[in-house]
């Protein structure tokens, strides 16, 4: 079964994961979404798309008395991913069927992984689904200037918005932020 945007098994997905996990990390978008995320020691987070882990590590540097899960539809950067943060939970799993209850968590994210989300409005409503009240999503994409691409364009960022206030967001804002000369959208969404 496919659940995400690459292949989960066989010969192909397995050196795609490898290239992946090693060219992919994100670091620097990662430390914005995460320092943006304001985390707290007893926050419970959860990664929708952890990939290889790099945002886990780093909010598992902050949780101390919490929760640090992650989820990714490719088995491969799944296991990378929690053998990388033995502290957290990683499951597979796409961002549409989350395995978690309603509530778990006080603040969830996806980092560069939206735009490969299937279906993207299961997904936004299943970040809304376990968060607890008062918990906060974020989403982080590359602005880009075309519409299909790797990243949202501002047109996209509008619909998501829309897209968050229907399945019972709050406050939906964003900001742009230059992230080694390219710039990145970070939607923040509350549940009220």
């Amino acid at each position: 079964m496919r659940l995400g945007f690459v292949p989960n098994t066989g010969p192909f997905g397995r050196v795609w994961a490898t290239i992946f996990g090693l060219f992919h990390r994100n670091p620097a978008t990662n430390r914005v979404v995460v320092e943006l995320a304001g985390l707290r020691p007893r926050d419970r987070v959860l990664d929708i798309g952890c990939g290889v882990g790099a945002a886990l590590e780093q909010a598992a540097a902050v949780i101390t008395d919490g929760s640090v899960t992650g989820v990714d539809p490719t088995e491969k950067l799944a296991r990378q991913a929690a053998r990388r943060v033995p502290t957290a939970r990683v499951e597979v799993a796409g961002a549409e069927s989350l395995p978690f209850p309603d509530g778990s968590f006080t603040v969830a994210w996806t980092i560069s992984a939206f735009h490969h989300w299937p279906d993207r409005d299961a997904g936004i409503a299943e970040a809304r689904r376990v968060l607890e009240l008062g918990g906060v999503f974020h989403l982080a994409e590359r602005l880009t200037d075309r519409p299909g691409s790797h990243g949202l364009d501002e047109t996209e960022v509008e619909g998501v918005r829309q897209r968050m206030q229907a399945v019972g967001f709050s406050t939906v804002d964003w900001t742009v932020h230059d992230v080694d000369g390219k710039p990145l959208v970070v939607m923040r969404a509350v549940a009220p």
